[in-house]
């Protein structure tokens, strides 16, 4: 393998993972979106999907980049096939994996795998917050299997096409343009909002469902806007949906009940969010 083969095995590796990141990407949950609120003008809404799509395109692709800060390096320095080949698909493999457990970790508690929680996976803590049943466990292992293969058939793919010099470099900036596209007009529309606090928060708030977005956003913004006043931003206002405001309606009749003669001694146990692994026979 030579260096441009190496080099042009490496972009393509990463435009191909950036598509999977886009379908998968569809995993996570968008309840509780800026579609559920009927104040927003139909302008409004429209600037928040465009606002969304690009955000979603340019913040996976950028993800998606991460493992060729290691693979960029050797591909100029050591351009092995032998090497350059298992270490791609191994980079690009544990990039898919903590994808996917962060779409889980978002569907199931809406926020993202990262910080805390890697704190309490290295300290042998994470049975506090994933508690997995053997069904959960054996889908999570087949997924594995299922993206490693997927890997291993796109890396021998790509890498032919390389060798055999049907790589279209024209293809490559194509796909590169519409990323830096996507960001800028992601960048566009984020900074019309800065100024306005309450419309920030609700920009910001439609994109929580992208990994690493604030972090990335940083970057790009402003020194003044660090990370925590990212986190702040808009806090002071309260947005609630226009049905929240409805009567309740109930009871649809006058509550009704007779007191027993002999009232019984009863004892209510209400348990909120109890795990299933803790209804144990011990317990109960």
């Amino acid at each position: 393998m030579s260096r441009k083969q190496a080099l042009q095995f490496t972009a393509f590796f990463w435009v191909v993972n950036s598509v999977l990141l886009w379908i998968n990407g569809l995993g996570y949950s968008l309840q509780g979106s800026f579609f559920a609120f009927n104040e927003f003008s139909l302008l409004t809404k429209t600037k928040l999907i465009i606002y969304f799509l690009f955000s979603y395109i340019s913040q996976l692709s950028l993800l998606a980049a991460l493992p060729c800060l290691l693979l960029l390096p050797i591909a100029l320095l050591f351009p092995k096939k032998w090497f350059v080949l298992p270490l791609a698909i191994i980079a690009f493999l544990l990039l898919l994996i903590l994808f996917n457990i962060d779409i889980y970790c978002f569907n199931q508690y809406r926020f993202h795998f990262e910080g805390i929680m890697f704190t309490m996976l290295f300290n042998w803590q994470v049975n506090e917050v994933f508690a997995l049943s053997w069904l959960e466990l054996s889908f999570f292992v087949c997924l594995i299997i299922i993206i490693a293969i997927i890997e291993i058939f796109l890396a021998i793919k790509i890498l032919r096409y390389c060798q055999n010099g049907n790589i279209s470099l024209t293809k490559f900036l194509c796909f590169v343009l519409t990323v830096w596209f996507a960001t800028l007009i992601s960048l566009f529309f984020i900074s019309q909002t800065i100024a306005k606090p309450n419309l920030f928060r609700i920009f910001k708030a439609s994109v929580r469902s992208l990994p690493l977005y604030d972090r990335t956003l940083v970057l790009f913004l402003n020194h003044q806007f660090s990370y925590f006043k990212l986190q702040q931003a808009g806090d002071g206002f309260l947005l609630q949906p226009s049905q929240a405001s409805f009567d309740l309606n109930y009871p649809l009749n006058p509550l009704q009940c007779t007191p027993p003669k002999k009232p019984m001694n009863l004892v209510i146990i209400l348990i909120d969010a109890w795990r299933f692994n803790t209804l144990t026979s011990a317990i109960m």
